[in-house]
C-alpha cells in the first residue's frame, strides 16, 4: 500500500521557527516535504508546512521556501499561540521538529489545529515535557537525557545521511595542494567565532587554504555574490577586494557568501567543514568531508562528543593553543575524515518509511472502527479508559505506559505487528519457542489443564453456601466451561475428562475446525466480544470461563472483561494465565523484559495490581499461582544455576518470593457495589 493510498487527509509539518534557533529545523522539514512529494501520487495539497507569522520576514526562510518551491497555499501561518482563524484540514499525521517540545505546545496543537480528528504525532529528536505525548519519536541525533526514541539512526537527520560516506577525490589528498575549507555557523553566522577560526587557520602554517564562509549577510559594499579577501596579518581584519586585485601569493583566501539553501548539495567540494553540531555536520560526514565543530553551548558540545565529532574546546583558550589544535587537525586530515565517517550508521530506514508505516496503521485502525478518541494523551488505558498514564519505554513500533488510576502496565501500538493467528502461528512460531509444534505438545498442555482444573473445581465446591444440599455441592463436578482462545482444544479435553461440558471459541479457523471435527466439541470462530452464547451454544452463562495465555492479546481489555463478566454465572469462576510483569525477568531488567515481550501482548499483568483491576468488573481473586520458575534467569549466577545445589536453592527462592515469569489467576464472580461498576 502506497503512502497516498493510506492518506485519508493531510500531513502537517511543524518545525521550530524561533529566529535564535536558526533555520536547521525548517530546512529538515522542507527536505522531508520534498521526499514525501517524491512518493507516488502524493500531491502538494497533502503536505502542509506550518510557519510562524514572522518567518516570511526572514531572508533565510524566504530563500529556503523559494529553493524548495513551496507554494503559498501549502504554508500555514501561525502565531506563537497557534490561534490561526483559518480552518485547518483534518490531519492524519503531525510531524514535530522543535528544539524543545513543550507539553503546552502539543496540547495547543491537538485542541486548536486537530480538534475534530486526532492525528498521529511524530516527534523528530523530541525532548521536553511534550515528547511524552508523541505517539512515535525517532532520534537522528544522540540523546543525552530522557527516554530514547522508538528508533535511532542518522538516516532520520537528512535524506543525504542514509548511506555510508562517499569517497573523497584523490586529487586533494596531497599536502602540497590547496585545501578547501567551509565555515558555516548557522543562518545568521557567528562573527566572533569566524574571526577566531580564520586567525587559527592563517597561523597554522599549512598549505594554501581556500576558505568559504556561508551564512552571514554580505557587507553593504560587497556587490557580488562572492568576493575574495586577503587576510591582513597585522590587524586580522578582512579587507574586501576584487578577484583581479587579490594577491595570489596569500596563504589563505576567503570567499564570503550569503545564505545558500542549496549548500548541502555542494558539500563534497570541500576538504574540511567547520560548523555547529546539527544537520550540516552529518550531511558533511555523508559527503566524505572532515568535520570540525565549534559549538555555541555546552549542550551542543556534549552532543558532539557523544556523536564522535572532532571539536574545538568551548572553554576560553589562548590563541596559540587554538593555532596548534587547528594545525594538528589540518596536518592529519585523513584521521579527522575517518573519525567523521564513523558517526554515520551504514544504512537505515528513512523518515518517510516511518511515516508510511504510521499512516498505514492509522488507516487500518480507522477502517476497523477503532480510531482513538481525541485526547491530550496519545493512548488511553485499555482497562479504565483513563488518560492519565506515565510513559515508561519506547521501542520500535510500540510504547509502554503505566496507568495512574488502575495500575495496568500496557502497550501502545503504533505500527502493525503483522501477526496472524493461523496455522503458522501454532506450528512455526510455537515450534520456534518450544521446540515442538502445538499438536506435538498437546498432551503436555492437557496435563497442565488437568492441574488447573483442580483449583477450579475446588472453587466451585466452595462456592455453595453452608446450607446448600449435598446434591447442589456435587453438581460442581458437572459444570460448563467456555475456553476463550481454545486453540486446538487441549484444555477442553482435560475439562471433559473432569466431567465438564466444554465449549470453545478462537479466532483461528483451522484450530476451531480441528476442535469440532477431530475432538467433537462445540466451538466457534468468533472474537469473545462478539459472541452470542445463546445463539451459538444455547447457553446464557457458564460456570467457568478460562483464558490460558490469551488475555494479554486483547488491545481493549475493558470490553473483554465486561463481556466475560456477563458470561460467567453467579459465583462462577474466571481463570486465566499470563506472563508475569513482576517475575524474575522483569525484576532483573524491566526494559529488557518489555523489549522482548511479544509484539501482540498489549497488557502486562502483575499480581499486585490484578485484584484492583478485576474488582472493577465484579471478580474477587481467590487464588494466584505463580509458575514459570527459571533459576537460570537470576542475574549474576551464570553457570552456577545449572549446578544441583544452587539450582535447588534458586528454585526455592523463586517459589517463596513468587518470582516465576508466569502466573495463574483464579477469581470468583461476586456482586459489586454500584459505585464500583464500570
Amino acid at each position: 500500500m502506497s503512502l497516498h493510498d493510506s492518506l485519508s487527509s493531510t500531513i502537517l509539518l511543524l518545525p521550530e521557527t524561533l529566529p535564535e534557533h536558526g533555520v536547521g529545523h525548517i530546512t529538515r522539514m522542507l527536505g522531508l516535504r520534498r521526499e514525501l512529494l517524491d512518493q507516488p501520487k502524493v500531491q502538494e495539497q497533502d503536505i502542509i508546512l506550518g510557519l510562524g507569522t514572522h518567518d516570511l520576514n526572514r531572508p533565510a526562510v524566504r530563500a529556503l521556501l523559494t529553493a524548495y518551491e513551496v507554494p503559498t497555499e501549502s504554508v500555514l501561518l501561525l502565531d506563537s499561540r497557534i490561534s490561526h482563524p483559518a480552518p485547518v484540514p483534518p490531519c492524519d499525521l503531525v510531524v514535530l521538529d522543535r528544539r524543545t517540545l513543550d507539553r503546552s505546545f502539543v496540547d495547543t496543537v491537538l485542541t486548536r489545529l486537530c480538534a475534530t480528528h486526532r492525528p498521529v504525532l511524530l516527534g523528530l529528536d523530541a525532548v521536553g515535557s511534550g515528547a511524552e505525548l508523541c505517539d512515535y519519536v525517532i532520534d537522528g541525533f544522540p540523546r543525552l537525557r530522557g527516554l530514547r526514541g522508538n528508533e535511532q539512526h542518522t538516516a532520520f537527520i537528512s535524506s543525504s545521511t542514509v548511506n555510508s560516506p562517499r569517497k573523497t577525490s584523490s586529487s586533494r589528498k596531497h599536502q602540497t595542494e590547496m585545501l578547501r575549507v567551509l565555515i558555516t555557523l548557522g543562518g545568521a553566522g557567528d562573527k566572533q567565532q569566524e574571526s577566531l577560526l580564520l586567525r587559527a587557520l592563517y597561523r597554522s602554517c599549512r598549505p594554501p587554504l581556500e576558505v568559504h564562509i556561508y551564512g552571514r549577510p554580505l557587507p553593504d559594499n560587497a556587490s557580488a555574490d562572492a568576493r575574495i579577501s586577503a587576510l591582513e596579518s597585522a590587524s586580522w581584519r578582512v579587507r574586501w577586494c576584487t578577484r583581479e586585485t587579490a594577491d595570489a601569493s596569500d596563504k589563505i583566501t576567503v570567499y564570503r557568501h550569503g545564505f545558500d539553501p542549496s549548500l548541502a548539495q555542494n558539500l563534497s567540494e570541500f576538504d574540511l567543514v567547520c560548523t555547529h553540531f546539527g544537520v550540516t555536520a552529518y550531511e558533511a560526514a555523508a559527503a566524505g568531508c572532515a568535520v570540525l565543530l565549534l559549538n555555541p553551548s555546552r549542550y551542543h558540545q556534549q552532543l558532539s562528543r557523544v556523536a564522535g565529532f572532532a571539536t574545538l574546546p568551548r572553554a576560553r583558550m589562548s590563541h596559540w593553543r587554538r593555532v596548534r589544535t587547528v594545525g594538528k587537525l589540518l596536518g592529519d586530515l585523513s584521521a579527522v575524515r575517518a573519525r567523521t565517517a564513523a558517526v554515520l550508521n551504514p544504512e537505515g530506514r528513512t523518515t518517510v518509511d516511518v511515516i508510511h508505516d504510521l499512516v498505514q496503521y492509522r488507516s487500518t485502525q480507522t477502517s476497523n472502527g477503532q480510531q482513538e478518541p481525541v485526547a491530550a494523551n496519545p493512548s488511553q488505558c485499555p482497562v479504565c479508559s483513563s488518560g492519565s498514564a506515565s510513559l515508561l519505554y519506547r521501542f520500535p513500533a510500540k510504547n509502554y505506559l503505566r496507568c495512574h488510576v488502575c495500575g495496568m502496565l500496557f502497550m501502545q501500538r503504533t505500527m502493525s505487528h503483522g501477526i496472524q493467528y493461523n496455522t503458522d502461528y501454532f506450528f512455526r512460531e510455537y515450534t520456534k519457542q518450544y521446540g515442538k509444534s502445538y499438536l506435538e505438545d498437546f498432551h503436555h498442555i492437557q496435563s497442565m489443564g488437568a492441574r488447573r482444573l483442580h483449583h477450579i473445581q475446588a472453587l466451585l465446591h466452595s462456592s455453595a453456601s453452608p446450607g446448600a444440599t449435598t446434591a447442589h455441592r456435587t453438581s460442581a463436578s458437572h459444570f460448563t466451561v467456555l475456553d476463550v482462545g481454545c486453540a486446538y482444544g487441549p484444555f477442553m479435553a482435560a475439562a471433559q475428562e473432569a466431567g465438564a461440558r466444554s465449549f470453545g471459541i478462537d479466532v483461528a479457523e483451522d484450530a476451531v475446525r480441528y476442535v469440532v471435527d477431530q475432538l467433537g466439541f462445540q466451538a466457534a470462530c468468533v472474537p469473545v466480544q462478539e459472541l452470542d452464547s445463546v445463539q451459538q451454544f444455547g447457553q446464557e452463562s457458564f460456570d467457568v470461563v478460562t483464558m490460558w495465555y490469551v488475555i494479554e492479546h486483547f488491545d481493549r481489555l475493558d470490553s473483554v472483561l465486561k463481556k466475560v463478566a456477563g458470561l460467567v454465572a453467579p459465583n462462577g469462576v474466571f481463570a486465566f494465565s499470563t506472563p508475569n510483569g513482576g517475575g524474575i525477568s522483569a525484576r532483573s531488567s524491566q526494559k529488557r523484559f518489555l523489549h522482548n515481550s511479544p509484539d501482540d501482548h498489549y497488557s502486562v499483568w502483575e499480581a499486585k495490581t490484578s485484584a484492583r483491576i478485576l474488582t472493577r468488573f465484579g471478580f474477587q481473586i481467590e487464588r494466584i499461582v505463580v509458575t514459570g520458575h527459571h533459576p537460570d534467569r537470576f542475574p549474576l549466577v551464570g553457570a552456577w544455576a545449572d549446578r544441583a545445589p544452587f539450582r535447588w536453592i534458586l528454585h526455592r527462592l523463586s517459589t517463596w518470593f513468587a518470582l516465576g515469569d508466569t502466573f495463574e489467576v483464579y477469581a470468583r464472580k461476586v456482586e459489586v457495589e454500584q459505585g464500583d461498576r464500570v
